[in-house]
């Protein structure tokens, strides 16, 4: 889906468009160590708690970065689609967010049911996203 949107998007979405699909590598990344370390093959150091602190700031920084491209794309674009891409990104940071609820930091437990149930909310947010995306750039 992102490189039909790298192909679709206009000059102006390009950049929500490359900053999306650099974090959204960086989460799958951080979601399939989450996997690892549930099934005790990850490296020594990696541990539910430093991976959740960093995925945590990760998403902080996507958050913010996300935030000044749309006040950039407020002059370019018209509201309803500006609306539809930042509802877009908010359900998308929400799913990224609540993944971490799936994690028990005390007892190192992953909980691989609500963790599949998020991924599968993460992934609907992303298709509404690009979506959004392509009905703007069109």
């Amino acid at each position: 889906m992102i490189r039909e949107l790298r192909r679709v998007a206009t000059k102006d979405m390009i950049f929500l468009v490359e900053r999306f699909a650099m974090y959204d590598d960086v989460f799958k990344e951080y979601l399939n160590t989450l996997k690892l370390i549930d099934e005790g093959k990850a490296l020594m150091f990696e541990n539910f708690q430093s991976l959740s602190r960093n995925y945590r700031k990760n998403v902080q920084v996507f958050a913010s970065e996300a935030l000044l491209i749309m006040k950039k794309l407020n002059e370019r674009i018209d509201s309803y689609s500006l609306q539809k891409i930042a509802t877009g990104i908010s359900n998308y940071i929400n799913g990224l967010n609540e993944i971490l609820t799936c994690i028990d930091l005390q007892t190192e437990v992953l909980d691989q049911a609500k963790q599949n149930e998020i991924m599968m909310k993460i992934e609907n947010a992303k298709n509404e996203l690009c979506n959004s995306i392509k009905e703007a750039s069109i």
